[in-house]
């Protein structure tokens, strides 16, 4: 199947962006073991289906480095990059690496849902990504500024996705090569609450 709709995600046009999920600015977040633990899924299925991961760390000096758990995920991954800006497209070197890797859709996962995220989608939108947001694997220090994050990049145009969502639109087919291994990661994010 060559012509797809847009709103189905293609893994050779796709990059999954993980936004600021660093050590310090967990513990405000709730549920951040299980947001920790959802975005390593999303990172370790983006890589088996061949898709670029990026990385981003807001002010790294002051709020520390990318969560372990997530640094390991991330690995073969090109090093999170440095930013001051909230939007990642604040970020020179990180949108010289999104440009490079021809992806046309982005999909966003991390924190802060209303302020990093947020402002990184309609930046994106801005200059022409098709913009997915992860919402099982976004958060904010509080259920209001997750929510209004959400429903600002709703009324922007963004596309709402969920794990399960997005990694069977990449495989596409069951007879994908790595539909097994895949499936058993969406048998394991069924067993864990979000």
């Amino acid at each position: 199947m060559d012509a797809r709709h847009p709103m189905i995600l293609d893994p050779r046009r796709s990059a999954l962006v993980v936004v600021d999920m660093q050590e310090r600015l967990l513990p405000s977040i709730p549920d951040a073991a299980a947001l920790v633990a959802t975005v390593v899924r999303w990172i370790e299925a983006a890589r088996l289906l061949s898709v670029p991961v990026f990385a981003t760390e807001q002010y790294r000096k002051g709020l520390g480095p990318t969560h372990a758990a997530i640094a390991a995920a991330l690995a073969d991954a090109p090093l999170p990059f440095d930013k001051t800006s909230f939007s990642v497209m604040g970020c020179g070197p990180f949108v010289a690496a999104l440009r490079a890797s021809e992806a046309t859709d982005v999909v966003l996962v991390g924190i802060e849902t209303h302020v990093c995220v947020a402002q990184s989608a309609i930046d994106l939108l801005s200059v022409g990504y098709g913009v997915h947001l992860g919402l099982d694997a976004v958060g904010a220090g509080t259920v209001v500024g997750d929510r209004a994050g959400k429903a600002r990049m709703a009324t922007a145009g963004v596309v709402s996705t969920c794990f399960e969502a997005c990694v069977f639109d990449w495989m596409g087919d069951a007879a994908h090569p790595s539909f097994k291994a895949v499936q058993e990661s969406v048998k394991a994010s069924r067993r864990t609450p979000t």
